[in-house]
């Protein structure tokens, strides 16, 4: 039954879906500054997300996910970005950015969403709603959210 349904997402999602460069043009879907380091945090919610526990529903769910982690030190910015795999394809359902500024880490959260649309890919929006609890684990629950830009 799960694997069945994991190819009705695939097929869903391969409909007409945005690169990851495509994805990081798009405004984010959630802004929020805490204190701390970058580098920490990035690593701290990569790790959170790719041992989350399941719900036990059907749904896409963090854990699902494969997740790369890249830092660049140069920039003081560290990127989390959680593909789903299939077969010869990939997708990156959300990309995470920790940037580090004086006032702390900027975090911000950019989902996949279908060509010319503003609606996040299925399972995009899921796993978003699951990961930020993480964060806010991670950050020691002082996050401060921002509105979206």
């Amino acid at each position: 039954m799960r694997r069945a349904l994991c190819f009705g997402i695939t097929a869903v999602l391969l409909a007409g879906c945005m690169s990851l460069h495509e994805v990081r043009q798009t405004r984010p879907t959630r802004q929020a500054i805490t204190a701390g380091d970058y580098s920490i945090l990035a690593n701290c919610v990569a790790e959170g997300l790719q041992t989350a526990r399941r719900s036990g529903d059907l749904l896409l769910e963090p854990g699902d996910l494969i997740y790369q982690v890249i830092q660049r030190s140069e920039q003081r910015r560290a990127t989390v970005t959680g593909y789903a795999f299939g077969g010869n394809w990939q997708l990156p359902l959300i990309d995470l950015t920790f940037t580090q500024q004086q006032a702390g880490v900027l975090i911000e959260t950019r989902l996949l969403r279908f060509q010319g649309g503003d609606h996040p890919a299925l399972g995009a929006k899921r796993v978003d709603e699951r990961a930020w609890p993480i964060v806010e684990t991670c950050a020691g629950g002082s996050v401060v959210n921002m509105p979206a830009s």
